[in-house]
């Protein structure tokens, strides 16, 4: 009896780690019956959207009109969900890719036209102008860095992002998912015991943190990648 409590105090401790991202919302937009399925996308940089009202505690989606967690963004947030949107493409689907730099330019080229609050039709009307059957656009409202260390952290690390899929054709949002998360010890929060077992028992960097948002935003995406198993069998 004092072995198994000395085992569960030391897992207990061993389990004090970044979980609880509950807040993560991710679904198909599309209508049932619709079989379309895209082959090409381009990706947008992420863009850092402020609070609406100084001390508020929210920001406006661009997009959407939605509300989110709004707080402090460190430099090279944008930079950091870009290229861990890109890696979540090319790890889960099998989407082509177009070069992330040619997407950029041309949306800086589209913006610059003098479009001050450009809505789903502009984002829409550049994945036409690249020649893709969609266009993924994100906007980021916290990226806050923890405080402390891998082993210990005054203040953890929260992130707070939210991502479409948007048709080409159309401007129809045919995927949308959220992250909004401040991280919490896992004896807090067991929900998500088996994503952060794959990640690793520590307190996460935001930039971790922004990696771990993505899958979890990917869970539900409607266009995995197939498993070597499961092509073999529609084959057969």
């Amino acid at each position: 009896m004092r072995r198994f409590i000395r085992n569960m105090t030391a897992l207990s401790a061993l389990l004090m780690v970044l979980a609880g991202c509950a807040a993560v919302r991710s679904e198909p937009d599309l209508a049932k019956g619709d079989t379309w399925q895209p082959a090409t996308v381009a990706v947008l940089p992420f863009e850092a959207v402020e609070a609406k009202e100084a001390g508020s505690g929210y920001a406006v989606g661009p997009l959407t009109g939605s509300l989110y967690t709004s707080g402090p963004i460190i430099p090279g947030a944008a930079s950091a969900l870009n290229s861990a949107l890109e890696s979540q493409i090319k790890a889960s689907t099998n989407l082509q890719l177009i070069d992330s730099a040619i997407a950029a330019d041309a949306w800086r080229d589209f913006s610059g036209r003098g479009v001050k609050v450009p809505g789903l039709a502009d984002v829409a009307a550049v994945g036409r102008t690249l020649g893709v059957d969609a266009v993924f656009v994100g906007f980021v409202y916290r990226f806050e860095q923890r405080q402390g260390t891998a082993a210990a952290a005054e203040n953890p690390a929260a992130a707070t992002f939210n991502l479409m899929l948007v048709r080409s054709s159309d401007a129809r949002i045919v995927f949308k998912g959220v992250f909004d998360e401040r991280q919490q010890a896992l004896s807090q929060n067991l929900l998500n015991l088996g994503q952060y077992m794959r990640h690793g028992l520590q307190w996460y960097t935001v930039e971790q943190l922004g990696r771990v948002g993505m899958e979890q935003v990917f869970e539900t995406f409607p266009w995995p990648k197939e498993s070597p198993s499961a092509a073999t069998n529609q084959e057969q």
